[in-house]
């Protein structure tokens, strides 16, 4: 179903026509119709087109939008996850064959246009860069353009660029001018922020000077600093102790210990107490089950001290949440801190009165992933006793939750079945939540591109948005200062300017830097990646990237103490053993070639100078692989490398270690696997109390029918790839090992498995696991779900 184009998005394809265009517009406002007006356009000849977006939750909405919305019916593809790692250039050949428009996140396209040199930008006639304020320092999008669009700039048949923003910034307003041309530079194209009338926007234009639909929320604050500070000693101590006990590297406490103070914090004694019970306890207690599943006795015996220790674990925890509010500093700690209780306020004043309106709903935003599950759990146990009708979901990033378990909250929020969201800044960013009628920011944002986009998800005509830590007249002025910036026009870089600008920040010593086989190339920016990968795959195991390297370490200064360490040498295996090139062969190679002379600044200023040091030595590796052709064109092992690696060089032993996260596992996501009944519908079972991570358990498939219109209750010990298994043989009446073809590949963060249905001829890749086990039972619930297979 095509859409009439307004006004002022025909006059941003026109832009769009003559030249790269970057269009700034409100959130609501329509950019992504402009995008497929454009695409419409450019893909009328027979064209091909690239649509990077910054997520993978976006990768499946755009892409649906591009096939509804395309004035013709679109072939369009969605890349997205880890099964692109394992394609080599005849399947993107045959992807950019069989498709039109590409839809997938920037490091899919930046691995095949830059790293592996699969495909190039001159495949395609428009490349569309979705949130294109992402595209900073050295991110994917940026690599694309200068690793790979700047290179065929000029050329015949060089792609038209375009880029869609609500807020062309992304991080402070200082020097607003500036970041403006860095982004036209980058993008090679003219900024241009259309007139968008208020009322066809999301909320309202934010910036407009308006304030009338924000509301600024204050609280008391009565968990101080102390409180805090002295429970993070406390659990700092407990985990540090139960470390030395069991003898095993605790990965992550730090983090782990801030957060879940962060916790207690902002949320008070009773959610801090949650959080110790629900997730630091069973985490040890799914680290031990995992261990035992081991075959060798040394994990075995491991598993057994490990859950030796754990009736102690368990009774200190016990002890650190029950001395929470009754000594030193936490005397006084509430259960709900003042914060937490006006938000429940909020959410009874905001819902009682529409207490029989089915459709309406929220959003709240937090910053911290650790504290999405702890809100939602408590704002549906207070609702629960009160019997007002509020059921909360939960919804964070790729990292942290399962894009099944994501997919299934967004969908219950849309239908109505949830009608409150406590999420992560995931949701800022262009996800679609038709009719959301308010916004709650429960924790401080610190850029405008925030303001903007989170009240955008703002999409009911009256929506009200409510800060609890910014202050809206604030958070206006500075949007209005950002869009009269992007409205000015004296401001836009001609195109003779970009093209100054583009040639010099294009650095490069020929001969030296950077190093080009065939189509792909190696760069200061891409080398730790490819060394790395190159080690895992011809090992066949994960490693400890620091045991490559060789430090000396120098005394600076006795006290305060002070050293430096420096790399003398690195190692990697080869088919003849390991191979080493010293600190001498790598000065030998940059002769007097200075970091400076070859780096744009604006992509390493997040590098510290030790990781400047250690890529200046990967990057010769790299070279090195290459000339003992280990590395092919592609940078990709060679076969000689893959057949023989493994037998010449004995494997790189691990430290046991355990790594703990501050997330909850799928299943912990409020209502996964069962439906919250909305007014007027039949009434469903009560939302579960979320339970641990299981890092390597595979998620499971989405909720399947059991025949009669129920969920089937499904456990995190389904022997999934037994059930796949039935599945084709029932279907198919044919053996296993026919229907089902399971691949096994070695990445740094594990085991990673892809199983073909060959019947249907579609393959499906799960999570990394410690095992090739654990692997295929990943790839097989992955199978499930997206076949939406009954278990």
């Amino acid at each position: 179903m095509t859409l009439q184009p307004r006004d002022y998005q025909l006059q941003c394809l026109e832009k769009i026509k003559k030249g790269n265009t970057i269009i700034s517009m409100p959130t609501g406002g329509g950019k992504t119709l402009v995008a497929v007006l454009a695409l419409d356009h450019f893909l009328a000849k027979r064209g091909k087109a690239i649509f990077a977006v910054p997520t993978r939750v976006l990768v499946e909405q755009q892409a649906k939008y591009c096939r509804e919305k395309c004035q013709h019916r679109r072939l369009v593809v969605e890349l997205s996850g880890g099964e692109m790692d394992s394609w080599g250039k005849d399947r993107w050949r045959q992807c950019v064959c069989e498709n039109e428009i590409l839809v997938g996140t920037p490091e899919v396209f930046r691995k095949a246009l830059v790293e592996n040199g699969y495909i190039t930008p001159l495949d395609f006639s428009i490349i569309i860069f979705d949130e294109c304020h992402n595209a900073t320092g050295n991110s994917p999008m940026a690599a694309i353009m200068k690793d790979a669009v700047w290179k065929v700039s000029g050329q015949p048949g060089c792609p038209r660029i375009l880029g869609l923003t609500a807020s062309y910034v992304n991080g402070s307003l200082k020097n607003l001018e500036q970041k403006r041309e860095q982004l036209e530079t980058l993008l090679q194209a003219s900024l241009f922020s259309p007139d968008v009338p208020a009322h066809l926007v999301a909320g309202g234009v934010a910036g407009s000077g308006s304030t009338s639909k924000f509301r600024y929320v204050t609280f008391q604050e009565d968990v101080s600093r102390e409180a805090c500070s002295e429970a993070e000693k406390k659990l700092d101590a407990l985990l540090g102790d139960f470390q030395n006990t069991v003898q095993m590297q605790v990965k992550e406490c730090r983090k782990l210990v801030t957060r879940t103070c962060h916790v207690l914090e902002e949320l008070g004694m009773a959610a801090f107490r949650d959080a110790l019970k629900n997730c630091i306890q069973p985490q040890m207690d799914a680290h031990a089950e995992q261990l035992a599943s081991l075959a060798d006795e040394k994990s075995k015996k491991l598993a057994a001290h490990l859950r030796s220790q754990m009736p102690q674990l368990t009774q200190r925890l016990q002890q650190l949440g029950n001395s929470v509010g009754t000594t030193g500093q936490l005397r006084g700690v509430p259960t709900i801190s003042g914060k937490a209780h006006r938000l429940l306020e909020l959410l009874t004043t905001l819902f009682q009165p529409r207490s029989r309106d089915g459709t309406y709903r929220g959003i709240i935003f937090v910053t911290q992933v650790a504290l999405i599950m702890p809100l939602a759990h408590l704002v549906n146990e207070q609702f629960q006793r009160t019997g007002l009708h509020i059921r909360a979901g939960a919804v964070s990033g790729v990292g942290s939750m399962t894009e099944s378990v994501r997919n299934q909250q967004m969908d219950q929020f849309r239908r109505g079945e949830k009608n409150l969201l406590v999420c992560t800044n995931a949701l800022e960013e262009g996800v679609d939540v038709s009719d959301c009628a308010f916004v709650i920011r429960f924790n401080k944002f610190n850029t405008t591109k925030s303001h903007i986009q989170g009240s955008g998800r703002a999409r009911d005509e009256n929506a009200e948005i409510y800060y609890f830590d910014n202050h809206p007249e604030e958070e206006e002025n500075k949007a209005k200062r950002l869009d009269q910036v992007a409205k000015d026009q004296d401001l836009q870089l001609s195109e003779k300017e970009r093209h100054r600008r583009r040639l010099a920040s294009t650095k490069s010593r020929p001969g030296i830097y950077p190093f080009h086989s065939g189509d792909s190339e190696v760069n200061f920016f891409n080398c730790l990646q490819i060394v790395y990968e190159y080690c895992a795959k011809t090992m066949g195991q994960s490693f400890n990237p620091d045991d490559l390297f060789t430090y000396s370490e120098e005394q600076v200064c006795v006290y305060p103490p002070q050293s430096r360490r420096v790399v003398t040498e690195m190692k990697y295996p080869s088919p003849v053993g390991f191979v080493t090139v010293t600190a001498k062969e790598v000065n030998d190679y940059w002769g007097d070639v200075k970091l400076e002379e070859i780096l744009d600044p604006d992509r390493c200023k997040n590098l510290k100078q030790e990781d400047k040091t250690k890529r200046r030595h990967l990057f010769v590796v790299a070279v090195h692989m290459h000339r003992n052709q280990l590395l092919d064109d592609k940078n990709q092992p060679t076969a000689a490398a893959l057949a023989s690696t493994k037998l010449a060089c004995p494997a790189m032993n691990l430290k046991p270690g355990i790594k703990m996260k501050s997330t909850y596992s799928s299943s912990a996501a409020p209502g996964v696997g069962a439906s919250t009944a909305c007014p007027g519908s039949t009434p469903s079972t009560p939302s579960p109390a979320y339970t641990p991570v299981t890092p390597t358990t595979p998620a499971p498939p989405a909720p399947a029918t059991n025949g009669n219109g129920g969920t089937m209750a499904l456990t995190a010990t389904t022997n999934w790839k037994g059930v796949l298994n039935e599945w084709a043989l029932k279907t198919w009446k044919k053996p296993a090992e026919e229907l089902l073809k399971y691949e096994e590949e070695t990445k740094p963060e594990g085991f990673v498995s892809k199983v073909e249905v060959t019947m249907l001829r579609r393959s499906f890749t799960g999570r990394p696991g410690a095992t090739k086990k654990n692997a295929q039972q990943s790839a097989a619930a992955e199978a499930l779900r997206q076949l939406a297979i009954a278990v």
